[in-house]
């Protein structure tokens, strides 16, 4: 009875001593992500000041600011800077939108070349442009491969055509064909934002300059200059290639940085057993002539890229 009522106490004991355990694990887990969402925003804020910087070093000098600018001010040309931290690390992204092929405004031939750089070729990259100008147009008349109200009423849930201008890049996700692998694609290589028709090439992804009529080694070379110092006009474009004819491109260029931005800040606790990490992505507005020179146009928590 004695060995007995031992082993029941022991087998009690080992019990709690596991729930225990478990808790102690899931608390862990819960304060180390709680710290990398913390830093995560950390650097959100980070990347802000130092957009607000650049900007303002930009309106004293604005010829600095083109083609001199202080190696310390962060350009929105894609670049992933790491900031040490004290309990982990921030990876931090700025993008400037103006770099990127708006969807509500992008031409047909444009849109099918930015999906032929992506890997959709032929007839399912027409059908995919089909259905986005069919979702972006005001009218309720399918293109041959596209799909208006009628089509989306038959899905579930059902839902209509939007027939008017995406609000987000997401909106991708309710538009016929396009899917979570396409989206993902894409995602760092188009906007929505209203930074005006042109792209710009000192922030303009290779896949972008690509779509935009360059070859692949042309776009190397821009994507190498302008990271001794931004392009400024379309002469200092042409002069990177020598003996090549004026590129015909399909919507003009920009040389100047908007005022809209991504931030994709990430977050990362290491551990010894086990770390975590948060991604968030803002879109932000950037003027410093304004008392607030920030504005959060969209805020994205727990980001999955």
């Amino acid at each position: 009875m004695v060995l007995l009522l031992l082993a029941l106490v022991s087998v009690m004991v080992l019990g709690f001593a596991q729930e225990w355990r478990l808790e102690l694990l899931v608390a862990r887990n819960q304060v180390l992500a709680r710290q990398a969402a913390l830093l995560a925003e950390g650097g959100v804020y980070y990347a802000l000041g130092k957009l607000v910087q650049a900007q303002q070093e930009g309106r004293r000098a604005p010829q600095a600011a083109l083609g001199e600018a202080p190696a310390e001010l962060w350009r929105g040309d894609g670049t992933t800077r790491e900031l040490a931290v004290p309990e982990g690390r921030v990876l931090v992204r700025v993008t400037d939108e103006s770099g990127k092929i708006n969807l509500n405004q992008a031409p047909e031939p444009l849109l099918l070349r930015l999906l032929e750089v992506a890997g959709v070729e032929g007839d399912k990259a027409q059908a995919l442009v089909d259905a986005l100008i069919d979702w972006r147009d005001p009218d309720d008349n399918p293109r041959p491969q596209g799909a208006e109200s009628d089509y989306y009423a038959r899905l579930t849930p059902p839902y209509p055509a939007k027939n008017g201008p995406l609000d987000v890049v997401e909106e991708l996700f309710w538009i016929k064909g396009f899917d979570g692998g396409r989206l993902l694609g894409l995602r760092d290589l188009v906007t929505v934002q209203k930074t005006g028709r042109g792209v710009n090439p000192n922030a303009a992804p290779l896949e972008v300059l690509r779509a935009l009529g360059f070859t692949a080694e042309q776009a190397l070379t821009i994507v190498q200059a302008r990271q001794a110092a931004p392009l400024r006009n379309r002469r200092e474009l042409d002069q990177l290639f020598v003996g090549l004819t004026t590129l015909r491109l399909p919507v003009p260029l920009t040389f100047r940085s908007s005022q809209i931005f991504e931030i994709v800040s990430t977050g990362v606790v290491d551990y010894p057993r086990g770390g975590a990490q948060h991604t968030i992505r803002a879109i932000v507005r950037i003027n410093v002539t304004l008392p607030r020179p920030w504005e959060f146009l969209l805020w994205n928590d727990d980001y999955r890229g």
